[in-house]
């Protein structure tokens, strides 16, 4: 990881410099992106120095696990602080054409220059990165083609993967271990599951609300409220998260919902908002 490493002591310059730096960090499932953003959250204590120690609590309190711990982190971490989001496109905005809420947190994104952090966003796939960051924030991009390999790209690669859809040569090459058996793995898994729990644990008002209960709600409220413009397509779909998230429901629940609508869009008995898919 001597690369790496050189890579964040770099950015501590760069932050020193009175800049911030946003880092979309790819990596599609079973590749080692936790693994990866968990052991540059770790690093970057030995980095960035005061005023926080390399320990297992401290490298944990770097992660925002949905959006209120993000917005808290962006406005009150110390100066120079590293801040982790293993899944950047639940806890963020993945969508081009969004609600008032999300547009607000694009914008806050873009204006983020007071706190000098190092700000490190997990996505599963590149065309799930927002498009005002793929365009014009993210200076640096640090990609997992295969399990334990770390490309890094720059600003012009990043626009280049943007403008012709394939990815450039890299100008960092490097390699990361695995965590399994770690207790910073072990931490991590446990306190993952934990929330995941509670995101899928329904109101108390909704426990007693039927899959057919909350699609009449959707539809009453408007289907426009939890359709998203789909990051690589640019067509409209139905967003279970949002569902979730609009509605107080399990996302189990959600998700059955979800595939309801859809069904509904398409026997004509529904109009997609923006389109016609689903």
């Amino acid at each position: 990881m001597k690369r790496l490493i050189a890579w964040l002591e770099e950015t501590k310059r760069h932050l020193e410099g009175d800049f911030d730096l946003l880092v979309p960090v790819v990596g599609d499932e079973g590749m080692g992106k936790s693994t990866l953003l968990n052991e540059l959250g770790w690093l970057w204590h030995g980095v960035q120095g005061t005023p926080h120690e390399q320990t297992i609590d401290n490298t944990m309190s770097q992660v925002a696990w949905d959006l209120p711990e993000f917005k808290r982190h962006i406005s009150g971490k110390p100066q120079y602080s590293c801040i982790v989001v293993h899944d950047a496109a639940r806890v963020l905005s993945r969508k081009k054409a969004m609600r008032g809420e999300q547009i607000e947190l694009e914008e806050d994104l873009l204006d983020m220059r007071f706190g000098n952090y190092l700000v490190l966003l997990g996505f599963q796939e590149f065309d799930l990165i927002p498009t005002m960051l793929a365009t014009r924030r993210a200076k640096n991009l640090l990609r997992i083609p295969e399990r334990g390999v770390v490309h890094g790209h720059n600003e012009a690669g990043i626009r280049k993967r943007y403008d012709k859809g394939k990815w450039p040569k890299p100008v960092m090459k490097d390699t990361f271990p695995s965590l399994e058996g770690k207790d910073l793995w072990r931490a991590f898994v446990d306190e993952d599951q934990r929330r995941k729990q509670e995101r899928i644990k329904p109101d108390e008002d909704d426990a007693e609300r039927t899959v057919e209960e909350l699609v009449e709600d959707i539809i009453d409220e408007g289907l426009d409220r939890v359709v998203s413009i789909h990051g690589g397509h640019n067509r409209p779909y139905i967003d279970r998260d949002l569902i979730e998230i609009e509605h107080g429901t399990s996302g189990n629940k959600a998700k059955k919902a979800a595939k309801v609508l859809k069904k509904m869009v398409q026997d004509g008995e529904l109009t997609m908002p923006g389109g016609d898919s689903a």
